[in-house]
């Protein structure tokens, strides 16, 4: 016992001076930032500094080797909304931080929803951070549970956000001639098949890119081999069905449901008739689904949906010491990553 406290003492200048080198990283400016770890002061209930902070111009944060500069400098960069314009910053553009209960934003200048937060190797490890590193794998038994918790208590009462779906033949509209056919793939049969009344179902919503001669869709002469059970998984379709769709019929049976709806392959892409009257019904083809995966990623459908095997996912997160004990990083507004990807050119997102 005395040996371990010998030891500690030995070892505790050692410490000290580490926490004074990496405290010291920082510029003069975030020093005046309680910036403890898990950042309990400016969380504490009875906390009542300030909540802003000048760090100066744009230049001068962008110039400077503190790690919580740099953060804010991305952030800063990372472009804006398409609902929520703004002006890149120029040198000499001030740069306020404020502290708003997790993360900090820039006034004026980062997109809403972007924020330099806390790093952590699980999100659920404190109350406000993100990911410090992902995986290369979804947990989709994670995702299942999000999905059950949100109708589970969000499906019920007065504004029912989450209540289960499932497909209603009589909202879709009849033409002069018919009602408007829907088809769905079962991933467990493998194969086309007409919508089962009142079945849930997943919608993919994608982008097809140009890589689209050798890819499978559904026509009036392949139509009934392709209802035949197990006609999906033959390798002649499998290889001509493109990864983004392969990968979201996997996410499919990982979530424990077994219908996808996709428009290459559940709408006729040789019946111009049937194309125009499916294309006017569109939102309610995603309104009836239990959810629908957005294939952000990638510049065509052969690109695969990153982190369903077998296409890994690969995220480089800006990640910081900035004092002893706290590692911070930044979330970008989902709506600034979306403006940035092939995925927002599409006709209907």
């Amino acid at each position: 016992m005395k040996e371990c406290s010998s030891r500690y003492k030995e070892g505790l200048p050692l410490l000290i001076a580490e926490a004074e080198k990496m405290s010291s990283r920082l510029c003069v400016c975030c020093r005046a930032i309680p910036l403890d770890p898990e950042l309990k002061t400016l969380n504490a209930y009875e906390y009542d500094g300030p909540t802003t902070w000048y760090l100066g111009s744009f230049e001068e944060v962008r110039r400077r080797s503190c790690p919580f500069c740099e953060l804010i400098a991305s952030i800063c960069t990372a472009g804006s909304s398409s609902w929520e314009p703004l002006t890149p910053p120029t040198d000499s553009t001030r740069i306020d931080v404020r502290y708003l209960g997790g993360g900090f934003c820039v006034e004026g200048q980062s997109p809403v929803g972007s924020y330099v937060c806390i790093a952590a190797q699980l999100a659920k490890e404190v109350p406000y951070c993100a990911r410090a590193q992902f995986p290369e794998w979804i947990d989709f038994n994670d995702v299942h549970r999000w999905i059950s918790t949100c109708e589970q208590k969000h499906g019920s009462g007065d504004s029912p956000e989450c209540s289960p779906v499932t497909f209603n033949p009589a909202v879709l509209p009849r033409n002069s001639k018919r009602q408007l056919d829907f088809r769905l793939i079962d991933v467990e049969a493998m194969c086309i098949v007409y919508a089962p009344r009142q079945c849930r179902y997943i919608a993919l919503s994608y982008v097809w890119g140009r890589r689209n001669k050798s890819r499978l869709v559904l026509t009036g002469d392949n139509e009934e081999a392709l209802m035949e059970p197990g006609a999906l998984a033959l390798s002649e379709a499998r290889t001509s069905i493109p990864n983004t769709i392969l990968d979201a019929m996997s996410v499919v049976r990982k979530l424990r449901e077994r219908y996808l709806w996709v428009d290459s392959l559940c709408l006729l892409q040789d019946e111009a008739n049937e194309l125009q009257d499916c294309v006017a019904v569109m939102d309610l083809f995603y309104e009836m689904a239990v959810l629908t995966i957005v294939a952000a990623s990638g510049e065509d459908a052969w690109s695969g949906l990153p982190g369903v095997a077998p296409t890994p996912r690969r995220i480089n997160r800006l990640v910081k010491d900035i004092t002893p004990g706290l590692k911070m990083t930044t979330i970008v507004d989902m709506d600034t990553l979306l403006r940035r990807s092939v995925y927002s050119s599409r006709a209907w997102t």
